[in-house]
């Protein structure tokens, strides 16, 4: 049952919603309400307060989101803005903005993605750009460049390429090329193939 709804366009299809509002083509909405959904190909189910448009957008249990762009997917998440292509959002996103290409977030919140081929997961309050990075428990990081790997690091910035930081890494700073730091602190590293491990207080 419908109520209060909006449908026009071509083959549209809305179930079960109230204050829809739904244009375009070959839409496929159930169980929405107080949304607006536009473009072509797009799937909206059990989702409330949200703005779709584009083409072949696919969301569901989600809230307060505006999801535009081609071929992104945003599952059980809250109060996001995701834009782009094959962007993949999910499991408690939260507050994030995710816009780019073929970037992936799981169980994050504030964050912002852009770029390609990124993947967060379990972030908060970080700013990832760049492309083919892998940031895994962080928090209030900014990581620039591409193919990093970065695990159970905070405070910090990450730019260059090819770095790993990893193990409680805190308040350092990397720069480079194929730098390695483990479980350090208040730290500053630049230049090509250095390893740090356990250490503090250094340049």
């Amino acid at each position: 049952k419908n109520v209060n709804s909006i449908l026009s366009g071509q083959s549209n299809t809305l179930n079960d919603g109230s204050n829809n509002n739904v244009s375009g083509k070959s839409n496929d909405i159930s169980n929405n309400e107080n949304s607006i959904i536009s473009g072509l190909l797009n799937k909206s189910h059990n989702s409330n307060q949200n703005v779709v448009f584009g083409q072949s957008n696919d969301i569901s249990n989600n809230i307060n989101s505006i999801v535009f762009g081609h071929t992104n997917t945003s599952n059980d998440s809250l109060n996001n803005v995701i834009g782009g292509n094959l962007n993949d959002i999910s499991n408690n996103t939260i507050n994030s903005l995710i816009t780019g290409i073929n970037n992936k977030s799981t169980e994050n919140e504030q964050i912002l993605i852009a770029g390609d081929k990124n993947e967060i997961k379990n972030g908060k309050n970080s700013l990832i750009i760049g492309i083919s990075n892998e940031n895994m428990n962080i928090d209030n990081i900014i990581t620039s460049g591409k193919n990093h790997k970065i695990y159970n690091t905070i405070d910090s910035i990450i730019t260059g390429t090819k770095h790993t930081i990893s193990n409680t890494t805190a308040n350092s700073f990397i720069s480079g090329n194929l730098n390695i730091e483990n479980n350090g602190t208040n730290n500053i590293i630049f230049g090509i193939s250095n390893e740090s491990i356990t250490n503090s207080n250094n340049i």
